[in-house]
């Protein structure tokens, strides 16, 4: 620039800096109030392969949902054998949940958790038999 110039600034409009706060602060909410990422999908695992006329078929679905809080049992195969979802919460503490109408349409389901005390672990199991290893959810 030469001796004696002037440099005219432009003022950014009042509107486009409400737009640019307004963003930042409803990004800051978004990242401090959303799920952990470890808590925000749900979990199915299949198993035991015991079921069926040869035992060589999988029994059932076991699923923690909804933020890791519910657990459902799935019973996938119509052999007259039981089938549920074992769960066990951040706390230690463990459950069961049946499918009770056996492989009928519909699954046993409980809201066993909370956002607190999460379901981190869950099992599939004919019931009264075999479950498979525990799976984190």
């Amino acid at each position: 620039m030469s001796a004696g110039a002037t440099t005219r600034h432009h003022p950014v409009p009042l509107s486009a800096l409400k737009i640019i706060a307004a963003t930042a602060v409803l990004t800051g909410v978004f990242i401090f109030t959303s799920p952990s990422p470890a808590l925000a999908h749900d979990t199915s695992i299949t198993g035991p392969t015991a079921c069926g006329p040869l035992w060589i078929q999988t029994c059932g679905v076991a699923s923690v949902y909804a933020s890791h809080t519910g657990v459902s049992g799935c019973d996938i195969r119509n052999d007259g054998h039981g089938f549920g979802a074992a769960y066990r919460l951040k706390s230690g503490t463990t459950g069961y949940v049946p499918d009770t109408n056996g492989s009928q349409a519909g699954c046993g389901f409980i809201v066993a958790g909370s956002f607190s005390n999460p379901v981190i672990q869950i099992q599939a199991c004919r019931t009264g038999f075999a479950c498979t290893p525990w799976v984190d959810a």
